[in-house]
């Protein structure tokens, strides 16, 4: 390939991961998204056409590459207060969960297919960070711990015949987005949520409402830092870390290894998995901290 052509695909491709960092005034909508469009339906409930194979290694009655296909379309884009203390260059790691939210259907493993299928289905993001760097300069706290985790859940219904899903709401923290509720969120590219984190605590909000406010996380009025002059951070939800490249964490009940998200260690977490028991150390538990101020992250899914 001759030179200048390399010249330009780099050009194109730092100027494509600029984009996808940084977004310009005109990506952001608070318009309600479109729904999200399959040309076949996601639910299995009758016998696959021969010689087609649908995989649910996690037996929730929806197709595993579904569900990774609505984890990509509604995951969300964060910005950052402009006095962020704690943002590693690969965070927030964000991983997912698709499930029946209702009803909660169930595929047993030894059918091939389900009698049932969900009318609402819920989409948890866990975003993750090595560090909690505490609260910012408007507050009189600290409390910086070692690890944190954060979720936003999206809640999507599908069409009757499984092949269109629409956003029916969402919960960030303590701010809740419902579609009579227009104005009150904002969606980078038409459809994923724009999540402002606060400095250093990380505390998620739908806008800068809160900025120097008390925090709607803390039980002492400590304040939070939410200006949304920070960083830009779009991550990704699939990657070489994953099994199959998808960060899916499968169900409580089934996520065998070798399909869904388990061990964290390659995204950055060593002595971390998806479904810990133990609080969340962000990877720093080999090293004896104490870190009790997180959730295990068995806690943040359903």
């Amino acid at each position: 390939m001759k030179k200048g052509i390399w010249f330009l695909f780099i050009l194109c491709v730092l100027g494509f991961a600029a984009y996808a960092q940084d977004g310009s005034a005109t990506d952001f909508s608070t318009a309600r998204p479109k729904p999200l469009k399959f040309s076949i339906r996601i639910f299995l409930l009758s016998e696959p056409p021969q010689g087609v194979e649908y995989e649910d290694n996690d037996f929730d009655c929806i197709r595993d590459e579904a569900e990774h296909a609505i984890a990509d379309y509604f995951r969300p884009y964060f910005i950052f207060d402009s006095e962020e203390n704690a943002l590693n260059h690969n965070e927030p790691v964000v991983i997912y969960q698709v499930t029946p939210a209702s009803p909660k259907v169930r595929r047993d493993p030894s059918e091939t297919y389900c009698s049932q299928r969900p009318t609402r289905i819920e989409v948890r993001y866990a975003y993750l960070f090595v560090n909690d760097g505490g609260y910012g300069s408007s507050s009189w706290c600290s409390n910086s711990h070692v690890g944190d985790n954060q979720v936003l859940t999206v809640w999507v219904w599908p069409s009757l015949d499984g092949k269109k899903l629409s956003l029916h709401m969402m919960q960030n923290g303590a701010d809740r987005w419902q579609p009579d509720r227009l104005g009150s969120a904002q969606f980078y590219q038409d459809s994923h949520p724009v999540a402002y984190l606060s400095a250093g605590k990380h505390h998620p909000y739908f806008s800068t409402w809160n900025d120097g406010g008390d925090s709607t996380m803390s039980d002492w009025g400590c304040n939070d830092d939410v200006d949304g002059l920070g960083a830009r951070v779009f991550p990704v939800v699939e990657s070489h870390n994953a099994p199959r490249w998808r960060h899916n964490v499968g169900e409580r009940q089934a996520h065998p290894a070798e399909h869904f998200v388990g061990i964290l260690e390659d995204f950055g977490f060593p002595d971390e998995h998806a479904w810990g028991e133990e609080p969340f150390c962000g990877g720093q538990r080999p090293q004896g901290v104490d870190c009790d101020e997180t959730s295990p992250m068995k806690n943040l899914w359903r």
